[in-house]
């Protein structure tokens, strides 16, 4: 029989992830898109953790990428 259990950081993972997106639903100004799916020049599909769309004639998006990385205890080297 299988395990089906998903590993305890993942769960974390996920859980942070949504959290996130959330709080981005809930205070951020434009119109929020968490999991946007997309179509590379490739043919491949990806996904995006949080589109932004500013909402106004000026046309500007952002896009966030989520990590639950401790910046302080990476070595300079690793944040680039």
């Amino acid at each position: 029989m299988k395990d089906n259990r998903e590993p305890e950081p993942l769960k974390r993972g996920k859980a942070f992830h949504k959290k996130i997106q959330s709080e981005w639903i809930d205070s951020a100004q434009g119109i929020i898109r968490p999991e946007k799916t997309l179509r590379r020049l490739t043919g491949r599909r990806g996904r995006i953790d949080i589109f932004v769309d500013d909402d106004s004639d000026e046309n500007h998006v952002a896009i966030v990428e989520i990590k639950a990385s401790d910046w302080d205890r990476m070595k300079p080297k690793a944040v680039r």
